[in-house]
């Protein structure tokens, strides 16, 4: 055997991180709270109505009588918000359309369903099971009218709306009694607390202690200490600095004592947690130190197949050939999700282990559930509840964390048809379950390795197609015909079954060709 190869002169492209400390109290900070989020709803608010990210800099220093630097991070700050606000109502649209489009496939659906029901004799209970879908489907259409309507508003409003402080929050201002309240004034109290406590400051790298307005620096030990730049309207009360001490784990110190000496932007969020006793807290997000890569795809790769059950994972060689495999089982339906997210995390603690033992990448598929999501209400209840219970989203984002601070590569590569090209190549001829079978499909996928079908399902015309159209044509016929997977195992009577409809498309072909050939030459 070769020996194994360890890439360490390409590093990564260097992470970020983030880490937290509690904050010794100071009324500097509830004051500046305050004013700074009543001064990023303005921006917000500007922005929307057509305000650049530059006119809110230049502005706000001389109306509002701030730093440059406290203008950039409302400026900075507001065009996030903005652009979020945007997205979400683009999501909200694609998603309406996408329940629309479910929704209407489905009373069509139902409604040939009802067509050959009616027009046959009915027993009493057919009748009644009639009368039941008949219902539904009117409810059906009712939430359709109104989703509709949701539709039509999102499209056609001029202006993005937000409500700082939650809307939750603003509406029990209506009905103070069931929510709590004995008065007016004690909800507002709340509103006005809720809207405030947080401000924002952008990091600078050639900055002293990487920010410009909330400097760091490191005390002793595992002790920092930030000096916030107080804005000018506020210097008689508190002067031009205020000094706030704060201890932080020693492994984020380490991180940023580093980030500290190598001149890197430290961003610093301040803010109050109103479920930890309104304590005040800092954030800090700066680049941690670069991780050289010990994964090559010399080596093979790892790949993983994500099932609602398990986590399937098999291990290539350079060549392609499995190496090994193994399964982690995973049951949803009995965890929390703190459970079901500490599972994971635990799987993709052992799966980083393993890449690092083999000093290989790991393969993962590319998944977006949101369409599948927007469809759920004309699904069945078991398909609902593994869709709510899916965690890729949680998985990939421990998953790539975990790869980054150990030089392991995470690829993501196009889930299409990986199922159906495990359990027609690899399932019979390794024994392997479809999962395995298809996790063998990934990790080859993301060495680039060739995913050609058997000679015996192609056509002559199929030679200069893409494989991944012939695959879809074997999927098609597989869904065709309803065959359950366990048949593939025996792969090679598929293939006598699948190549005798091939050559019968084939014959049938070669005489329509005959035919028009031999009509051309009467002609």
């Amino acid at each position: 055997m070769g020996k194994r190869k360890r890439l360490s002169t390409v590093t990564s492209k260097g992470r970020m991180f983030g880490c937290e400390a509690k904050l010794q109290s100071h009324p500097f900070l509830e004051d500046w709270g305050m004013y700074y989020q009543s001064l990023l709803r303005t921006a917000v608010r500007e922005m929307i109505d057509g305000a650049s990210e530059k006119d809110i800099e230049k502005s706000f220093q001389t109306r509002f009588n701030i730093r440059w630097t406290w203008a950039d991070s409302i400026a900075t700050e507001a065009a996030q918000k903005v652009a979020q606000l945007k997205t979400a109502r683009q999501n909200q649209i694609e998603d309406l359309k996408a329940s629309l489009k479910s929704a209407n496939n489905y009373v069509k659906k139902q409604i040939k369903i009802l067509d050959k029901k009616i027009t046959k004799p009915t027993t009493s209970k057919e009748a009644k099971w009639i009368d039941n879908k008949l219902l539904g489907l009117k409810q059906k259409l009712l939430r359709a009218e109104r989703n509709q309507n949701k539709l039509r508003k999102l499209e056609s409003a001029r202006r993005l709306k937000v409500v700082f402080g939650s809307k939750k929050l603003f509406n029990a201002q209506h009905q103070l009694e069931s929510n709590g309240y004995t008065s007016h004034d004690k909800w507002y109290a709340d509103w006005q607390q809720a809207r405030s406590g947080n401000f924002y400051a952008v990091g600078k790298g050639l900055a002293v202690g990487g920010n410009e307005v909330i400097s760091i620096e490191h005390s002793i030990d595992n002790w920092f200490v930030a000096k916030i730049s107080v804005p000018y309207f506020l210097r008689d009360d508190y002067g031009d600095k205020v000094t706030i001490d704060f201890e932080l784990n020693t492994k984020y110190s380490v991180a940023v004592i580093w980030a500290l000496n190598n001149n890197k932007p430290i961003t610093v969020r301040c803010f109050r947690r109103e479920d930890k006793s309104d304590n005040w807290y800092i954030s800090l997000t700066t680049y941690d130190v670069d991780v050289p890569w010990v994964s090559h795809k010399s080596n093979g790769a790892i790949g993983i197949d994500f099932n609602a059950k398990s986590v399937d994972i098999a291990c290539v060689k350079p060549d392609g050939n499995l190496k090994w495999s193994k399964t982690y089982e995973i049951d949803f339906d009995n965890l929390s999700n703190g459970q079901r997210q500490a599972r994971l995390w635990d799987i993709s603690a052992d799966l980083v282990k393993l890449a690092e033992s083999e000093l290989v990448p790991i393969v993962i598929e590319n998944l977006d559930f949101s369409k599948k999501k927007a469809s759920m209400r004309e699904q069945l209840k078991g398909y609902n509840r593994m869709l709510s219970q899916f965690c890729y989203d949680k998985f990939r984002i421990s998953l790539q964390s975990r790869c980054d601070k150990r030089g392991i590569q995470l690829i993501q590569v196009n889930p299409a048809y990986s199922s159906i090209v495990g359990m027609i190549k690899f399932m019979g001829r390794y024994g392997l379950n479809s999962g395995i079978a298809a996790a063998m499909t990934i990790a080859r996928r993301g060495l680039r390795l060739s995913e050609r079908l058997p000679k015996c399902l192609c056509l002559p015309e199929d030679r200069h197609k893409h494989s991944w159209s012939l695959w879809n044509r074997i999927s098609r016929y597989i869904k065709d015909n309803s065959i359950p997977r366990h048949q593939l195992l025996a792969w090679r009577k598929f293939l006598e079954v699948y190549s005798a409809s091939i050559e019968t498309r084939k014959g049938g072909r070669r005489r329509k060709m005959e035919k028009s050939t031999s009509s051309r030459v009467r002609k």
